[in-house]
């Protein structure tokens, strides 16, 4: 039997060009479309058409750069890269709307388009093998083996249509030097500069985590309205990180013996380790209540005075767990806590309420727990997107860090009591200072105070950004941006509460936004990370079966993808792996110059 190449056959590949119109048509006729699309066809592959795949590329840029793309922009986008006459010219970019009478039907065009996709990719694979079948130059053993590459080659084009978008993030989250100097302005800057040489913690977390703390210890008085919302320098922070090598921890205590020394009652009162439920967070929070009887009002319970609350939990995997709980109702008061409503069980008879509440979170998780922990309901029913996301890795390699002493920090104290100064001298005395008999008479009761509102110069660059902050992400990670322009006056505003002004200034903006906008990208790079990308599978599979005596990039890059992929691709996707904490490098001596060999975090030998 002689084999005959696909090529020389009568039969064409699969594939089916209306459907293929009918994906294009559906996404320029309404936009809307165009998430369960792009999350069935990433790549402009499976287009059998090669116009088909040029015009879905410019489609798919064009999404990325503003999230809207109608016949004038694509022919625009296609023309600025002379592809337009290749895609058929303007007249048959009119005829994809021509032959497609709506776009109810795009999911299922685009999973037509997949199905035959898929059936093309098998084929050539099945050739090729067929190919090397026939010849004599390779052996069974290796015919075998390149049938199982080819299948994982087409396993890995099958498996690019359930990656979320977030994948295309493919370098761990950095700042650039300008953001840095941002965010990094006054006395945040001051405390980073001290810590940041002596400690392996991320100076973004610290930093973070800072800002968090002290939003909470200058209580809920200075405030920015959206609107009928008023928003208070409460946050809430999620610091994401490999277990151990994270460091999650360690820059958290940095900031905790600062402001120990601050404020040692709030230190000691106020934060707390952990929340078990919705009723204990009430309960550590809640108003007084009075009762009448024959005297008149009696104070039944003097409540909590001081309302101010940062719920700092280093497993904050336990939170999630308790969240997804039937009938647990934490979920629904942290969502209340951090709109600073009335907190409340409803299904209780005489339940404890607590108002005027200033909470907020620092919690600390690895990759793995969040992956596993973080449910859809939390991503959509907004309790996620009420959070910034960051990421946290070991910043350098430190034997013998630490060393500061306590009267190191007393230079940032002291600009620190400043702005608590300044907090009291304009929005005045604090609810937490008076008695108990003028705590339970106001108790639930808050004067009204003159919000802080952005400066003259402010202004036209809130203007300039506030429509992009409205504008989500396509996809899944939509659900995370939905409070951006609340996220980015709040911390805006701890910004100017530092720097004691009464005015949020374009510079408190800038770096506001800076945060939310980094916020984003560790969110994408660690839910990217998560998806179980084939590339990472593949380089984790192959140090599994390597063991301790590991593989090189050179390895890697040979062995494990033919070439296939470049040195700085493969880079790219060990430092994935290293900041999941999944691999480990270690160095062996040679010759020459040491090598270095990557193994999985558990395949380390016994001796090291």
């Amino acid at each position: 039997m002689a084999w005959t190449p696909q090529s020389d056959r009568e039969t064409l590949p699969p594939h089916n060009l209306d459907a293929e119109l009918g994906v294009l048509g559906s996404i320029l006729l309404d936009n809307d479309v165009w998430q369960d699309v792009y999350k069935i066809l990433p790549s402009p592959d499976a287009f059998y058409r090669e116009s088909h795949r040029l015009i879905y590329q410019a489609i798919v840029d064009r999404m990325d750069i503003d999230g809207t793309v109608d016949l004038i922009t694509l022919a625009a986008e296609l023309e600025s890269r002379r592809e337009l006459d290749n895609a058929g010219g303007d007249d048959y970019l009119a005829t994809l709307l021509d032959r497609t009478p709506h776009a109810v039907n795009a999911r299922f065009y685009a999973q037509i388009v997949r199905q035959h996709a898929l059936k093309r990719f098998i084929i050539e694979a099945v050739d090729g093998t067929l190919r090397d079948a026939y010849s004599d130059t390779f052996t069974g053993d290796e015919v075998l083996e390149t049938l199982r590459e080819r299948f994982e080659e087409v396993q890995m084009r099958v498996d690019a249509t359930a990656v979320d978008e977030s994948d295309c993030v493919r370098e761990w989250p950095k700042f650039t030097d300008e953001e840095w100097a941002c965010v990094t302005q006054g006395v945040a800057g001051d405390l980073i500069k001290l810590v940041e040489p002596v400690t392996e913690a991320d100076p973004t977390a610290i930093l973070f985590q800072f800002l968090v703390a002290f939003g909470n210890l200058v209580g809920r008085r200075p405030h920015y309205w959206v609107e009928q919302s008023r928003h208070h320098p409460a946050e809430f922070l999620v610091v994401m990180g490999a277990t151990g090598s994270g460091r999650k921890g360690t820059g958290w205590k940095y900031v905790r013996d600062l402001f120990w020394e601050l404020d040692p009652a709030w230190a000691r009162d106020r934060v707390l380790t952990g929340v078990a439920s919705g009723d204990s967070l009430i309960e550590a929070v809640r108003d007084g209540v009075t009762t009448l009887d024959g005297n008149g009002q009696v104070v039944a319970d003097v409540g909590v005075r001081d309302k101010r609350t940062l719920i700092l939990t280093e497993e904050f995997a336990t939170v999630l767990k308790v969240s997804s709980r039937e009938g647990n109702i934490l979920s629904d008061v942290l969502r209340n806590a951090w709109d600073g409503n009335r907190l409340m069980n409803p299904t209780k008879k005489n339940p404890a309420a607590a108002t005027n509440v200033h909470a907020s979170i620092i919690g600390h998780i690895t990759f793995e727990e969040l992956e596993t922990l973080l449910s859809d309901t939390s991503i959509f029913n907004g309790f996620a997107n009420r959070f910034l996301w960051v990421c946290s890795k070991r910043s350098k390699e430190l034997p013998y860090g630490g060393g500061l002493k306590p009267e190191d920090f007393e230079p940032i104290r002291v600009r620190l009591r400043h702005s608590l100064e300044f907090v009291r001298d304009v929005w005045g005395v604090l609810p937490h200072t008076l008695d108990d008999a003028e705590h339970a008479q106001l108790s639930g009761v808050e004067a009204p105070l003159l919000p802080v509102t952005h400066s003259a110069e402010a202004m036209p660059f809130w203007k300039e950004h506030y429509p992009a902050l409205n504008r989500p992400t396509p996809g899944k990670l939509a659900n995370f941006e939905t409070r951006a322009a609340a996220h980015v006056n709040r911390l805006a505003l701890i910004y100017a509460v530092l720097d004691r002004v009464e005015t949020i200034e374009r510079r408190h903006l800038e770096a506001g936004l800076i945060l939310w906008t980094y916020s984003l990208r560790c969110v994408a790079w660690a839910f990217g990370a998560m998806k179980g990308e084939p590339d990472l599978k593949r380089l984790v599979e192959a140090m599994r079966r390597a063991g301790a005596d590991g593989l090189s990039s050179r390895d890697l890059q040979r062995g494990v993808f033919k070439r296939k992929r470049s040195a700085e691709q493969v880079s790219r996707l060990l430092e994935r792996l290293l900041a999941l904490g999944q691999i480990e490098a270690r160095e062996v001596k040679t010759s020459g110059r040491p090598k270095r060999l990557w193994v999985l975090a558990s395949s380390r030998p016994a001796e090291e």
